[in-house]
């Protein structure tokens, strides 16, 4: 059964690894001095040991981000999940970084993997698909979702895209309220609107600023990445149902992340608590929901 997909087309290439989680694990141009990483470069080991978290892009299935404390409240009943981390209280970016995707099709320039989940952790069985296309000029991941088992289930997705950070590293993306965190903790306490020092509507170095939040209001659903010192630009746009943000921005690190996602931090406990706008939907059996993001590179 396959589980690599390399993909070309003109200056571009891209890898993808069903083993590690189904993740991006290399995307790159070829300039005039050489290959040029747009994400983070995955490294050999963390391939060896399919760790989908050390990768260049990660896809995040069936939900971004947290659920607290790891348990999982929906229509009356209660899921228990496994800590992602012995470390770390909650239950984080659900099960498709950490499962087996096989490819289902491919050719030079695009392909499609699979994955399916029925663990006993969540309220339904599912199945994901993530279909990559490789042009001239982008990369584009769409993400399928569908409920594959007798019981309706909770539902979201995004992608965990980690881009290189440069000492001129630009960004751009509009947003209009942020939620606040409890500390060192990632469960949301206070929606609020975007503080001036967080505030990336225009395009400005990125420069020693320290997030990992999550933001609320990405309408144009487009945000732009430039190195200007590489003479490159990534515009990331994206389809569906993905209207929120999370803005990863470590302090020493050379990542970033901007995650196009679904979903707010602990969405199901909180929608199921009865708090709207959550990004929670949710599917019955036979249901889909899908999403695309779309990552151009440009010239400048």
């Amino acid at each position: 059964m396959r589980s690599v997909l390399d993909l070309n087309h003109g200056d571009l290439a891209a890898t993808i690894h069903g083993e590690c989680g189904g993740s991006i694990t290399s995307f790159r141009i070829q300039t005039p001095t050489g290959s040029v990483d747009l994400l983070r470069p995955t490294p050999e080991e963390a391939i060896l040991e399919k760790d989908g978290r050390a990768s260049s892009c990660y896809p995040l299935v069936p939900y971004s981000n947290r659920i607290e404390n790891g348990l999982l409240n929906f229509q009356g009943r209660l899921w228990r999940s496994e800590r992602t981390f012995p470390n770390h209280p909650h239950t984080l970016h659900g099960h498709g970084f950490k499962g087996q995707w096989w490819v289902e099709r491919s050719n030079a320039s695009s392909g499609e993997l699979a994955f399916e989940y029925e663990g006993d952790d969540f309220p339904s069985a599912y199945q994901a698909r993530q279909r990559f296309t490789l042009s001239d000029s982008a990369l584009t991941v769409e993400m399928i979702l569908r409920n594959t088992g007798g019981e309706a289930m909770p539902a979201g997705m995004g992608f965990h895209p980690f881009f290189p950070k440069t000492q001129d590293t630009r960004l751009q993306v509009a947003l209009d309220g942020v939620w606040l965190m409890a500390a060192n903790d990632g469960i949301p306490t206070e929606h609020v609107q975007v503080p001036p020092g967080w505030d990336f509507s225009e395009l400005r170095e990125l420069g020693d600023v320290v997030l990992d939040h999550c933001f609320t209001g990405w309408q144009s659903q487009r945000a732009v990445i430039e190195w200007p010192s590489r003479a490159l630009r990534v515009t990331m746009t994206a389809e569906g149902p993905l209207k929120f943000i999370i803005l990863y921005t470590p302090a020493g690190e050379t990542f970033f992340c901007v995650e196009p996602v679904s979903n707010m931090n602990n969405a199901f406990n909180r929608a199921e608590e009865g708090e709207e706008n959550t990004g929670t939907v949710v599917l019955k059996p036979g249901d889909e929901l899908s999403a695309q993001m779309r990552l151009l590179v440009q010239r400048i």
